[in-house]
């Protein structure tokens, strides 16, 4: 909200305790497209923690982080 604007770029974050191994985005997908895709395959039915957070096009602005909750991937 307040400065977020759709060329935002998402920044994915995945964390799988067990494995101390954690995976992330740099911003690659655009706010506007609504959807983004990270590769887990390593974490294959291990329990993973996620965050989402985003940054302006121009590397200017971050935003803070948001916990997205636990999953178990499938």
């Amino acid at each position: 909200t307040g400065i977020a604007k759709p060329t935002d770029k998402a920044i994915l974050v995945v964390f799988c305790p067990d494995l101390n191994l954690g995976i992330y985005t740099t911003g690659s997908a655009g706010r506007s497209l609504l959807t983004e895709t990270l590769a887990v395959a390593n974490f294959t039915g291990k329990l993973v923690e996620t965050w989402i957070g985003f940054i302006s096009a121009d590397g200017r602005n971050v935003a803070t982080s948001l916990y997205t909750g636990q999953l178990t991937v499938s």
